[in-house]
């Protein structure tokens, strides 16, 4: 994958989420894959010591992901960057009051408490898809067919 393949994945990812998810730089993506790449150092997860991270714009040589990650890397990186910046729009969201309030309008009416737990359940089917991939990652018997 490419470093634009890998933005265009969690762009997607946090769209299917949040609509203002495009407002994200790519910049503020990179970051989170930074730091993503920085925890599945952590976890010990093969293969993420290699990639370097640039996130200055000013530097184009080493600005994005350097070597292009795998497909399994890029899908790993991609979905805990879309995780960690959507839970950062959650938290906000939350501690400005713009989810966990109701109102009404004309003879409709909607609590943002459901808006709350649909947003934090979208997050969260995003983040076991994450967890799944780690889980695949990390089985003895990743790459090999069962006949």
């Amino acid at each position: 994958m490419t470093t634009d393949q890998v933005l265009d994945m969690a762009r997607r990812l946090m769209a299917e989420v949040d609509l203002t998810a495009s407002t994200v730089t790519d910049g503020e993506i990179l970051k989170a894959v930074y730091d993503a790449r920085d925890i599945f150092e952590l976890q010990r997860l093969t293969d993420f010591a290699d990639l370097v991270v640039g996130t200055d714009q000013g530097e184009p040589t080493t600005y994005g992901i350097i070597p292009d990650p795998t497909l399994e890397q890029g899908a790993l990186l991609a979905h805990k960057a879309a995780v960690d910046l959507l839970r950062a729009t959650y938290l906000g969201r939350v501690s400005r009051g713009e989810l966990g309030t109701s109102w009404t309008s004309g003879l409709e009416g909607e609590s943002t408490i459901q808006a709350q737990k649909a947003y934090k359940g979208a997050i969260d089917d995003i983040e076991a898809q994450l967890i799944g991939l780690i889980l695949v990652k990390r089985s003895p018997t990743a790459g090999y067919r069962i006949q």
